[in-house]
């Protein structure tokens, strides 16, 4: 009976718009006037089904838009203002199936959460996780309820309720066995990291959480086994987290360290690996892979140290030559200090005269006497040169000589004192040649001609000195 009054209405309602009168249009009025007219008489439809429906009770809000609208759509084209008026009648049919969808949706999302439930039960989730179970039967009884009440809002929304409590029921076992799984993952890690000692008293409020969440599980208090088992993970990891901070503050340190030091200059390589490892170790923390983050922390501090030793030796090294090449700089270009050119005399004395060859003598003879060094002018010996045109052993004769005079008698002559001796010049050739062997700084070579040919001049003299007295005794 009630299908026919609605159908009785909207014909009515279609007779009556028909039969009222049409505006005089234009031929390019008529096309668009007819759409809008269209429009609005499907519009009149939907509005008028949502009301038989009881929109108005359980989607007044979704009802009131529709029907405001198709009373705009009817004026505007009054006003031959047709996109206003297409827009209007649309939005009016828009709404109007909203609320007529409302009862379809909440009765398909009671008949979908019961067949979830009636699941649940058989797979004994209801004995697993007995909370969010009954939880979810609650709002399915509610939802069916407000259903039969025409309140199709609430109903909807009670069913969803239903759905999301058994979907919590069937992921809890699983969800609770999973984090006091993840707990015991990261006491392992902790204890790596010696949280146990570090942080004993953060550590043990972590390991009684723990507790308490196996204890939960067992007792298939899964909401309560995952929430202290999320309790005992947050405290480990935030200590892990602070431990690890720690390390990677601290290959900082040594990183910027062994910079200070010249790494930069003279350990190239190693400062590249160091500042590569601390990259990784701040990406390992974010993820909260605190092992890895650890271990590449290790690696900078171990590399940092061995840049820095390296620079430092390599600044060592670098002193070293730097030292070295001052010290040669002064001797570059110079003569080196152990050449001599000859042997000066000491400051203050008279150098040795030199001894001048008679005309015709052999050359070898002549000698340069060097005075030793420190000694005094009185050691030096000098040749007396003898007389131009005068046999050079004359200069040798005996101390005391007799020479025949006019009337035939004997007179001694005295010869002038010389202050040498027969002997004197064979002695001081040998001193001086024994001094060159000892302390010169001569060829040794040259050294022994000159003394080999002395040696033959002394011989010469001899021999003619004793020449010159036979000659001498035969005259007087």
């Amino acid at each position: 009976m009630k299908k026919v009054l609605v159908c009785l209405a909207v014909a009515i309602a279609l007779f009556s718009y028909g039969c009222s009168s049409r505006p005089s249009l234009t031929a390019e009025q008529e096309g668009p006037y007819n759409e809008c007219e269209a429009l609005i008489t499907q519009a009149g439809l939907d509005v008028d089904a949502a009301k038989q429906a009881g929109a108005e009770s359980f989607a007044k809000d979704n009802f009131g838009t529709a029907s405001l609208s198709y009373e705009n759509s009817k004026k505007f084209l009054e006003l031959m203002d047709f996109p206003k008026a297409k827009e209007s009648a649309m939005r009016a049919s828009e709404e109007a199936k909203k609320t007529l969808a409302i009862p379809q949706q909440a009765e398909t999302g009671i008949v979908e959460t019961e067949k979830q439930i009636n699941a649940a039960k058989e797979a004994k989730i209801d004995l697993e996780s007995p909370v969010s179970f009954k939880e979810a039967v609650d709002q399915l009884e509610a939802a069916k309820v407000a259903y039969n009440s025409v309140d199709y809002a609430s109903a909807n929304l009670a069913a969803l309720k239903a759905a999301a409590a058994i979907k919590k029921a069937n992921e809890e076992p699983a969800a609770a066995k999973s984090a006091v799984d993840a707990v015991e993952a990261d006491m392992t890690k902790a204890k790596e990291l010696k949280i146990d000692t570090v942080s004993p008293d953060a550590f043990k409020v972590a390991v009684e959480a723990y507790d308490l969440s196996k204890s939960s599980l067992a007792a298939k208090e899964n909401g309560k086994a995952k929430e202290n088992a999320e309790k005992a993970s947050a405290t480990l990891k935030d200590e892990m987290k602070k431990s690890v901070n720690l390390f990677i503050e601290q290959a900082k340190a040594d990183l910027t360290t062994a910079k200070d030091a010249g790494a930069a200059d003279f350990a190239a390589e190693q400062l590249a690996v160091a500042e590569e490892s601390l990259s990784n170790a701040n990406a390992a923390l974010e993820k909260d892979d605190y092992m890895n983050a650890k271990a590449s922390a290790e690696k900078v501090s171990t590399t940092a140290k061995e840049a820095e030793a390296k620079a430092k030796a390599g600044k060592e090294a670098k002193a070293v030559a730097e030292a070295a090449t001052a010290a040669a700089a002064p001797a570059e270009g110079s003569t080196p200090a152990a050449t001599e050119t000859a042997a000066a005399p000491a400051e203050g004395t008279t150098p040795a005269a030199t001894e001048a060859p008679a005309e015709g003598s052999t050359p070898a003879a002549t000698e340069t006497a060097a005075p030793a060094e420190g000694s005094t002018p009185a050691t030096t010996e000098t040749a007396a040169a003898p007389a131009e045109g005068t046999t050079p052993a004359a200069t040798e004769a005996p101390k005391e000589e007799t020479k025949a005079t006019d009337d035939g008698s004997k007179k001694e002559v005295k010869k002038p004192f010389t202050g040498k001796k027969e002997d004197d010049t064979a002695s001081a050739v040998t001193a001086k040649t024994a001094k060159t062997k000892g302390g010169s700084k001569f060829p040794i070579i040259p050294v022994a001609v000159v003394v080999v040919v002395l040696v033959i001049v002394i011989f010469v003299v001899r021999m003619v000195r004793k020449k010159a007295t036979t000659t001498d005794s035969q005259t007087a």
